[in-house]
């Protein structure tokens, strides 16, 4: 959040609804901070993708109360668990008021064997104008500090040498 605000620059947190229920105030503070809510699934179950689209859509709902609840709006963009995709997930979002969204750039920095140097050359690699670059602020576990939080400084440099800027999701497909 400090190195994001520090350049006036905005994101799109995907936030797991258990983590963001013990964290209320980190959730706050990335509203008060002028950024988006996107939901990353309540429990972030790596086999959501397999469930059936009740479970799912319940699974979604429950971190739609939840994010409701905490910054008073509804949230409306969903990225599934892992990423994965499937015609199940598909029903299921099709069910719930959500907007399915994923990455056009991954660097897997959210494995613990991620090197911030490494992460910061896959984007710069991969960046082009209108990229969803997807970053990870906390490790699923909360076990180990993920290679984007250690490079999120050089990562920004490389954006703005670009020319480019950070924005929500919503100000890059919505406005």
């Amino acid at each position: 959040l400090e190195a994001l605000g520090k350049r006036g620059y905005r994101a799109t947190f995907f936030l797991i609804g258990r983590k963001a229920e013990q964290h209320p105030e980190l959730v706050k503070a990335i509203i008060d901070a002028g950024h988006e809510l996107g939901i990353h699934g309540y429990a972030h179950d790596r086999m959501t993708a397999w469930h059936a689209p009740a479970r799912i859509a319940a699974d979604i709902s429950k971190a739609q109360a939840l994010l409701l609840r905490l910054v008073g709006k509804h949230v409306f963009w969903y990225r599934p668990p892992i990423g994965h995709v499937s015609p199940r997930t598909a029903v299921a979002v099709r069910k719930s008021d959500v907007e399915l969204v994923a990455w056009s750039v991954r660097c897997l920095d959210g494995l613990r064997r991620s090197q911030p140097k490494r992460v910061v050359a896959c984007v710069e690699r991969k960046l082009h104008d209108g990229a969803i670059i997807m970053l990870h602020d906390a490790a699923e576990r909360s076990d180990f500090t993920p290679a984007a939080v250690l490079a999120i400084e050089a990562i920004l440099d490389v954006i703005a040498k670009r020319g480019y800027a950070s924005v929500t999701l919503s100000e890059l497909l919505v406005d």
